[in-house]
């Protein structure tokens, strides 16, 4: 990104010690990653090497415990919120954590995740740099947190205030809907893509493909309904209506699945872990707070005038 990340006093778990809030690392003070930065925790031992020019830390248990089996990667902020997961079921779905190699994402930065061997056959890792093995320059990639999700809505409130696709008619599977924010300096193609609720990620059956031309500009958001005909300016937002019309976001806890073209997985939301603690049936949105650097939290905490803003950030304004 274009910003300094503060990561003194923020907390990583595994999915054992997540259960009992003992952190396998506790981020030092002044642990600060600069625009365009990059920081490597391993797992002990005394690093040695200049990983491309990376900030290296070392954990504080000198164990991660990263299970080949399958696990949950958690940071949570110094406030206990959760800012940021990997989760081996969803992010790298499909892929054997335990063929003596890293998993990685292809290209880099935006790309889904994928063994390292099949991003670059001559390297089993590369803490630090590229897949390549080249620096990630400090930035030539460009300001930006990438392309995200930056606001939920599970559960539509009842009545007119429910209305959030502005069609006249609440529906509580129409009005759901799903904002993503591009904040790159380069556009994504989402043609020929599609997304998943969990049940339908099983079966593989997607709730929504998303049509040929479907790009979003450096900067662009992207909001996708449920159905109906969503009537509104939306902060100018490309407005998009699923498919199956229905995608199926249950209240009770639900993960969100996007793949690409070839398959693999490119972005979720995890009501476990993305929206911890959450009521995500609680009549408003889940939303990043502040918008798209920050956890996820329900709307109304973030602006109480507001249960949601498709296209907007949570103070109504354009992005």
């Amino acid at each position: 990104s274009n910003q300094e990340v503060d990561l003194s006093g923020y907390t990583l778990f595994d999915e054992d010690n997540l259960i009992t809030n003992e952190p396998r690392h506790i981020f030092s003070a002044n642990t600060v990653i600069p625009p365009g930065g990059v920081y490597v925790l391993f797992g002990g031992g005394s690093p040695s090497g200049d990983f491309g020019g990376a900030i290296i830390g070392v954990s504080t248990t000198g164990n991660m415990n990263l299970s080949n089996a399958g696990d949950v990667i958690t940071i949570k902020d110094d406030q206990g919120n959760v800012f940021l997961t990997f989760d081996t079921a969803t992010d790298g779905d499909g892929i054997d954590f335990g063929s003596d190699q890293s998993v990685t994402r292809s290209p880099d930065i935006n790309g889904g995740f994928t063994l390292h061997t099949t991003a670059n056959s001559a390297l089993l890792f590369s803490p630090g740099t590229k897949a390549d093995g080249s620096s990630f320059g400090g930035g030539v990639v460009g300001p930006g947190l990438g392309f995200l999700i930056n606001e939920v809505l599970f559960d539509p409130p009842s009545g007119d205030p429910g209305d959030a696709n502005g069609d006249g008619t609440r529906s509580a599977s129409e009005d759901e809907f799903i904002e993503f924010v591009n904040d790159s300096n380069q556009e994504v193609d989402l043609s020929g893509y599609t997304l998943f609720d969990e049940d339908n990620l099983i079966t593989n059956e997607p709730r929504h493909t998303f049509p040929a031309n479907t790009v979003i500009p450096p900067g662009g958001v992207y909001v996708l309904f449920g159905g109906g005909t969503p009537s509104g300016s939306f902060g100018g937002a490309i407005i998009g209506v699923s498919t199956s019309g229905n995608m199926n976001l249950s209240n009770a806890g639900d993960v969100i699945t996007i793949k690409d073209d070839q398959g693999n997985v490119f972005l979720t939301f995890d009501t476990a872990t993305d929206g911890a603690g959450l009521d995500f049936g609680a009549d408003q949105s889940v939303t990043r707070s502040p918008d798209i650097e920050g956890g996820f939290i329900l709307h109304t905490t973030a602006n109480s005038a507001l249960l949601f803003s498709p296209g907007t950030r949570t103070d109504g304004s354009e992005f």
